[in-house]
């Protein structure tokens, strides 16, 4: 679901360069794959680009095609060739997960750029724990103040999970090109909905880790997830009473950041619910043809910053 207004993204210098937007998932793109070779395709680059390249690095993971932005006319050839992709999935679906990777392979393939945006992706979801078996867990603040990326204290504790928790990820959340949060994806939520339980609770990514950090833990320091290598989730299956959860590992190259995102987002959850609750509570089995469904108007969610 769009979190805010979509339509000004067709005006954006992204879109006017490239005629198509892209958002990334969660897993690096194998840079061992025989497509490469296949197409005739360098892959990307393990050091990201400037920005105004108009991938930012993030052209280094897979695509998600919960959302995408084109303009028909002007990559009709990447369309067509994704299309083409797609019909021969029976070969190209070995080599990658779902339709998603059509558009990047098929864009590349007819020469197009392909523009994604460049944020990493956001784990969204709820804590599960043995005496929270439906996740209604909270996390717990921290005793002092994290360190920061730059090495100086953050303005506020870090919050962490309970000791006996895990976090249940069932959702992913998207950020536009100026990092404000464009689309939330309730992938899991639907195998294990229960409208007395917030779906959007905690919020996990990863940032760059500062060389200190990196250093106490014996590895190199990233620049950022975007420039990692094999940056992705690890499924989780069933935990306690929650289906089809995820979650990212931790990784010595990369900084773990959880937050509260339902503090972030103040009204989602409720909106949610409600939202869901008239679709699904209204018997379309009894209604009559000419009865209308009375559209519900969602208010304006204000925003309080991705970050704690």
């Amino acid at each position: 679901m769009a979190l805010r207004d979509p339509t000004p993204l067709f005006d954006s210098p992204e879109f006017t360069r490239s005629g198509a937007l892209f958002w990334p998932d969660f897993m690096s793109r194998r840079r061992d794959s025989v497509l490469w070779d296949l197409f005739g395709i360098a892959p990307p680059l393990l050091t990201p680009p400037p920005p105004q390249a108009g991938t930012g690095g993030a052209e280094r993971l897979e695509l998600e095609s919960g959302q995408i932005l084109v303009d028909k006319r002007r990559v009709w050839k990447g369309l067509k060739m994704a299309e083409h992709i797609s019909s021969e999935g029976r070969f190209y679906f070995k080599h990658f997960w779902g339709d998603k990777e059509t558009f990047y392979w098929g864009f590349r393939a007819a020469g197009l750029p392909v523009a994604v945006s460049p944020h990493y992706i956001h784990l969204v979801g709820r804590i599960v724990s043995p005496q929270h078996p439906r996740g209604t867990g909270r996390l717990l603040e921290a005793a002092a103040p994290a360190t920061a990326v730059d090495g100086a204290q953050s303005r506020s504790p870090q919050p962490q999970l309970p000791p006996d928790a895990v976090l249940c990820g069932q959702s992913m959340l998207q950020r536009d090109w100026d990092g404000e949060p464009a689309f939330l994806h309730w992938n899991g939520v639907k195998a294990s909905y229960d409208s007395n339980v917030d779906p959007f609770v905690v919020a996990r990514t990863y940032v760059a880790r500062s060389d200190a950090a990196a250093a106490d833990a014996g590895v190199q320091p990233a620049p950022g997830p975007l420039a990692a290598p094999n940056v992705g989730f690890v499924p989780l299956g069933t935990v306690q009473q929650l289906h089809r959860c995820v979650d990212l590992p931790p990784r010595g190259d990369l900084e773990l950041r959880t937050w509260d995102f339902s503090a972030t987002m103040p009204g989602l959850n409720e909106l949610f619910h409600r939202v869901r609750r008239e679709a699904y509570s209204d018997d379309w089995r009894t209604r009559r043809p000419d009865q209308q469904v009375a559209p519900v108007a969602p208010p304006r969610i204000p925003f309080q910053g991705l970050s704690p």
